[in-house]
């Protein structure tokens, strides 16, 4: 009979022997060019940029190839240089045989062929500029000269709540977290028509918690409400890896659809639907936020000490400026909480 701790060192060494055998038939399979598990080894192609890296014991900069992302199936793959007649920035790398459609980039801006294979392929090519990926997103913009190269290690805030600073971000490797703030449910509620307790900042802090509402990756655009709509921003953006994104100023972006034509207004109307999503996804964060006094009409009367009928309840008068003006608004003639017949009744005196 085993104790436990001997039982569980038997299950350890059982468990590292099978990860051993498991990752031997893997390098065995892959150097067989065999697909493990569901996973096609070839439909993938390495993104590479070769970047200068300074070495002491070579003279002048060695340049390494540093992986950019992968291109899986669907996706479009092409040079700048047909596009913009400026040099690519990237090198395809494919490390296993791949099935690759070619559709050259001469025919591509016409659509008045008659052929419906060609037809056929001119409308692969237009859906796939409709779907970029990050590859030809961060590389037509960086092509054009409008953005600015910037690496965040993890944990930097890109995006603060309640602060201006106009500027897109376009991501290139790494993942983002968008972080709303909302009302810590361990903290005791209080009621907003209440006068509320005196609270040091601290503890007025730890009363709102923030909360992952979305995770931005490669090829996703984001920025802030200001440069759409002249608001503050109403999330916070934070790194989860170390991440590489390319930051775009409003005019950069503005002057960029009179450069690159009509394949830039695609990739600007994409952007601005990434931008209008994020704006309708935070417009009600905001209404949570700043709607404290907002309450169901059924229940107003409850939380004003008023009945339905306009007496008013024996109980402690508030002073917040909130149920002040609430009160002033009741008050007047005809308010929402006369009845017709309290009204009328007024009315004949």
């Amino acid at each position: 009979m085993l104790d436990r701790e001997s039982t569980e060192r038997l299950l350890f060494l059982q468990k590292q022997e099978s990860m051993r055998i498991r990752g031997k038939k893997e390098a065995e399979a892959e150097a067989r060019n065999i697909p493990i598990g569901g996973r096609d080894l070839n439909a993938t192609i390495m993104v590479a940029e070769f970047r200068g890296v300074a070495l002491p014991e070579v003279k002048g900069p060695e340049y390494i190839g540093a992986e950019a992302c992968r291109v899986g199936p669907g996706k479009l793959l092409g040079h700048v240089s047909s596009l913009t007649g400026r040099p690519n920035f990237f090198s395809a790398l494919g490390g296993k045989p791949s099935n690759v459609l070619v559709i050259d980039a001469a025919i591509a801006p016409e659509v008045s062929s008659k052929d419906q294979k060609e037809n056929a392929a001119k409308a692969a090519f237009l859906h796939g500029i409709e779907c970029f990926t990050t590859f030809i997103d961060a590389t037509l913009f960086r092509a054009l000269g409008a953005f600015s190269f910037e690496t965040h290690p993890i944990n930097t805030v890109l995006c603060a709540q309640e602060q201006l600073l106009p500027h897109f971000y376009v991501i290139e490797s790494g993942e983002l977290e968008v972080v709303r703030l909302v009302r810590n449910p361990l903290e005791p509620f209080e009621d907003a028509y209440l006068t509320p307790k005196p609270r040091s900042v601290r503890e007025r802090e730890k009363s709102w918690v923030g909360v992952c509402v979305a995770v931005l990756s490669a090829g996703d655009i984001f920025g802030h409400h200001e440069a759409l709509t002249g608001r503050k921003a109403l999330f916070t953006v934070r790194a989860r890896t170390t991440v590489v994104v390319w930051r775009l100023t409003l005019e950069g972006m503005r002057g960029l659809g009179k450069e690159s034509g009509e394949l830039s207004r695609r990739l600007l109307g994409h952007a601005k639907d990434v931008l209008r999503f994020h704006r309708h996804r935070f417009f009600a964060v905001a209404k949570a936020l700043w709607g404290k006094y907002t309450k169901a009409p059924k229940q107003q009367h409850v939380q004003m000490n008023r009945q339905p009928g306009g007496a008013r309840k024996a109980g402690p008068q508030s002073t917040t400026k909130g149920i002040m003006m609430a009160e002033m608004r009741q008050a007047r003639f005809g308010g929402s909480f006369m009845t017709p017949d309290t009204t009328i009744a007024r009315m004949q005196t």
